[in-house]
This record gives structure tokens, sequence and C-alpha cells, in this order.
């Protein structure tokens, strides 16, 4: 399977040249808002990046990854998380006060 990014999706295409698959991610200014609040969040509730990464499903060092802006979640993680932490994506991705 080869990928071939093409603005910010990324398609899969198998060998036969079907069974298409995109995954979208989310720009880059949103990336580092994502980053930022799931830190935030994770602070304001007094929770270690273990306890976080529990809560939602994932490594502490993915997690890490997110908050220091080195990884791009995809929409799907974006909902996902925002419906763990009982925010809406919306509220998910306002951008935190200067």
């Amino acid at each position: 399977m080869k990928a071939e990014v093409i603005g910010s999706r990324e398609l899969h295409v198998n060998e036969l040249g079907n069974n298409i698959v995109e995954q979208h991610y989310i720009s880059k200014e949103i990336k580092n808002i994502f980053g930022q609040k799931l830190k935030q969040i994770r602070l304001d509730r007094r929770m270690s990046p273990e306890e976080m990464g529990r809560l939602l499903g994932t490594s502490k060092q993915v997690l890490s990854r997110y908050e220091s802006g080195l990884r791009e979640p995809k929409f799907s993680t974006v909902i996902m998380y925002a419906k763990k932490l009982e925010l809406s994506p919306a509220e998910f991705l306002e951008a935190l006060p200067p």
C-alpha cells in the first residue's frame, strides 16, 4: 500500500489501485491549539500523562507528542477525545487565552 499526501488529506491505495482510504488531518495551527488544550485540560484535572492516556485510550508517549505539537491528530481523534473528555469538538479546539 502506498500513501500520497494531497493538501491535508492522505490517500492510501493498494497495489490494485482500489480500496482508497482517506484520512483527514487538521491544519498546523489547529494542531498546536489541540496540543495546548489537551495539556491544559490534563493539568486542570490534575492528571498525570499516564492517567490521561488511559482515559483517552492511548499511551503517555502519544499524548506527549500531541501536547508538544509533534503529532498531528486526525479529525476522528479530535472527536473521540472530545467525547471522552465530555467536551464538544468545537470547545476542544478553541484557542487558549494568551
